[in-house]
């Protein structure tokens, strides 16, 4: 299963996943906002500033109440 940017990113702040992967695969997906010579931190920047990835992800989860 291929995971998207956003799971990538957020193994390698997990120290799991491939700072070179993501990058790449980042550079290939969105060619008009990450220049070919970026380095990691800055594609993330840039990811980041358009609302592609962001640092957390908050799962909202129903709550059942008993009456």
């Amino acid at each position: 299963m291929k995971k998207t940017l956003q799971d990538q990113y957020l193994l390698i702040k997990e120290g799991k996943g491939h700072k070179g992967v993501f990058l790449t695969e980042a550079k290939r997906q969105f060619p008009h906002i990450i220049r070919n010579s970026a380095t990691f931190d800055e594609a993330v920047a840039s990811l980041k500033t358009k609302h592609i990835i962001s640092e957390n992800i908050i799962s909202v989860m129903p709550t059942i109440m008993d009456r």
